[in-house]
């Protein structure tokens, strides 16, 4: 079983950091953040997941830098104002 959200910052393992950024961020995520920020945390959910796999394409790694490329020219617009920039 997962540990609860509040020990997990504090008594975390790299299995677990990972099983939540995987498995669990997307559907804990979803309805909580504004549609278009959850869709920004899928693309770099997506693209991770891509590198991380044990065997790589040339596919999967031309589908996950766009992925990224989209992810980072999204971010200013998105956290800008609430970064004051």
């Amino acid at each position: 079983m997962p540990r609860s959200i509040a020990n997990l910052v504090h008594f975390s393992t790299t299995f677990e950091y990972k099983l939540m950024f995987f498995y669990y961020s997307l559907p804990v995520l979803l309805n909580v953040l504004p549609d278009n920020y959850w869709q920004h945390h899928c693309k770099l959910v997506s693209a991770i997941y891509l590198l991380h796999q044990e065997s790589i394409s040339t596919e999967d790694v031309d589908v996950a830098r766009e992925l990224l490329h989209s992810y980072l020219s999204e971010f200013r617009d998105l956290y800008s104002l609430r970064f004051g920039r």
